[in-house]
Order: structure tokens, then C-alpha cells, then sequence
């Protein structure tokens, strides 16, 4: 995870100044500051993939920077990913406290409309990222009136997705015995280890499914593919995939899409040929930036025309 120490590092970047900050949050922030006093276009929530480390993510933050965006990023622990889902939870909702925390800085003026106030755009990276955000979908649709900090932290994140976007990068990945296997063989590149760890942790996260389809019930993977289709918190999703991928598979994530259309969300797609696992940006970094670029600017104008993608 992330140092248990403030950092500070100060540096040039496309006419903005960069300022990072790690606490003993699990989340670094990337904050752009504007020089001409306006909010960031949005701020990004990027969630790690498994097994990322720090400068992994950072890169995507990076990217929001640079196109006048403020970023928290981070990744959930592989314990906390794979094991611990009270966990998880933990790591969620320290994800909504920072995010919001970020947007009251940003300080949006209290005359202004909804339309012009700074959306949460949240950027999921692998399945790393969609159980974080399965688990903040949970969040946002258990959350009450009540007026307390918890509360109105899920309020703001809730109303201000509605008004950003989703992007899924390598994800959503079904989950069956196939991308459990190379998960842990991806996570662990050493074959003489890898691959007996791959084989146990399938057969071992294989026994819930045996036990549900033996009772007659969706198994933990069907359970999860399922909540993230029929998910309201966010209509304008974006797909970044490609078939040469061996964790997450390309037909169901084309299924995905497909379902998602039906249910009247607003998608983009930007499919590579040539690319693997998370690997979209570092192998076609200027078409994976302009893609980003395009999803942003469609947001923006559907706030202030609502329109809706095409």
C-alpha cells in the first residue's frame, strides 16, 4: 500500500502545478491546481488492479492531471480483494471520505447549478477495481437521510456520479475457474510458484460454486457479475478491452455492454487488437489519453445540454 508518511513533491506538468500527497489513508491524492481559479473538470477515482503497485496506478492518475482533473487513487490489498470482503468495505468507504473531502476543497460555490459543479468520474482497473466499486455501489444504495458525516459524504459521491462517468479497463472479468487460475498465476510470475499457487487458490475458491450450484443458487460470481449489471449509481460507462486478454474475457465483457445498452446505459467502447491484461495504457498510450479525453468532453456537454451519448 501506500507510505504511513506525508509526501509532497512538486513538479511541472502541461502548464499546471501537480501537488501529491499521501496520508494514513490508504489513497494518495493528485490534485491539479488551476491557475485560473476554475474547479478540476472532474475528480477521478482510479482503483487499482490486483498486485498493482503505487507508481502502476499513479500513471493513470497522472493522466486526469494532465487533462485538468483532481485524482484519488489507490489499491485494495490482495487479502482484502480476495479474502476479506469486511475489508474491502473499509478500503470503499475510505474511497467515498476522500473523493468527497476533495470535492468540498474544490469548493464549488454555493449559487452554483448542479450542472456546473464537478462530477466523480471513476476509473476501475481490472477486478481490483470493480469489487471496490460494487462494494461503494452497496454503500450509495443502503444510504438514509439521516444527517450525519457518513451520510452526507454518500449523498455528495452519489450526486455527483450521476453526473460523471465510469470507466472499466480490462473489467469487468467473469468469474469462473479459468481467470481464477490466471489471476494468481499473473499475480505470482515466478512458474515454480505460481503456477501450484494458481491451482490451489482455483480449487479452493471452486468450492463456494460447487456448494451453490449443488443448493440450486447463483454462485458468488454470478452474484457479483449480477450486481454490477443491474448497478443505477452511474449511467455513462466507458469499456477499454481487448480478446488477447486471459483474465478478463472479451465475450463476456461484450455481454456486459450489450446488457448494459439494454438497460438504458449511455456506453462507450474502445476495443485494441493488439494489448493484454491492464497493459491498454502503457502499449497504446496516445489512443487510450484521447479516449479518456472523449469520455470527458461527452460529459461535460451532456451536464450542460443533457445529451446523451451515442
Amino acid at each position: 500500500m501506500f507510505p504511513r508518511k506525508m509526501i509532497h513533491t512538486n513538479r511541472s506538468r502541461i502548464g499546471n502545478r501537480i501537488r501529491t500527497t499521501a496520508s494514513l489513508s490508504s489513497f494518495a491524492t493528485t490534485k491539479c491546481d488551476d491557475t485560473t481559479g476554475k474547479p478540476p473538470r472532474a475528480v477521478v477515482l482510479v482503483l487499482g488492479f490486483g498486485g498493482a503497485q503505487p507508481r502502476h496506478v499513479a500513471k493513470y492518475a497522472q493522466l486526469y492531471t494532465a487533462k485538468g482533473c483532481s485524482a484519488v487513487w489507490g489499491t485494495a490489498s490482495n487479502y482484502d480483494t480476495f479474502f476479506n470482503h469486511k475489508g474491502l468495505d473499509v478500503f470503499a468507504k475510505d474511497a467515498v471520505q476522500q473523493v468527497t473531502k476533495l470535492l468540498r476543497e474544490d469548493n464549488d460555490a454555493p449559487a452554483q447549478s448542479l450542472k456546473e459543479k464537478t462530477p466523480i468520474v471513476i476509473h476501475i482497473l481490472s477486478n481490483g477495481g470493480a469489487f471496490v466499486v460494487r462494494s461503494i455501489n452497496h454503500m450509495l444504495d443502503a444510504r438514509d437521510r439521516t444527517r450525519d458525516e457518513m451520510n452526507d459524504n454518500l449523498e455528495l459521491f452519489a450526486n455527483r456520479l450521476k453526473m460523471g462517468c465510469q470507466i472499466f479497463d480490462s473489467a469487468p472479468c467473469y468469474l469462473d475457474m479459468n481467470s481464477s487460475f490466471n489471476v494468481i498465476k499473473h499475480l505470482i510470475p515466478t512458474s515454480l510458484v505460481g503456477i501450484p499457487a494458481a491451482i490451489l487458490f482455483t480449487l479452493l475458491s471452486g468450492i463456494p460454486y460447487v456448494v451453490s450450484m449443488m443448493t440450486g443458487n447463483p454462485t458468488p460470481g454470478e452474484i457479483f457479475w449480477t450486481d454490477l449489471l443491474e448497478a443505477t449509481s452511474c449511467n455513462r460507462q466507458g469499456f477499454i478491452y481487448t480478446e488477447k486478454d486471459d483474465i478478463a474475457n472479451s465475450k463476456k465483457i461484450e455481454e456486459f455492454i450489450s446488457e448494459r445498452k439494454k438497460r438504458g446505459a449511455n456506453v462507450r467502447v474502445k476495443y485494441f487488437e493488439e494489448s493484454t491484461h491492464v497493459q491498454h495504457l502503457r502499449l497504446h498510450g496516445q489512443e487510450y489519453s484521447n479516449f479518456v479525453e472523449t469520455l470527458l468532453t461527452d460529459m461535460e456537454e451532456g451536464n450542460k445540454e443533457g445529451k446523451k451519448w451515442k
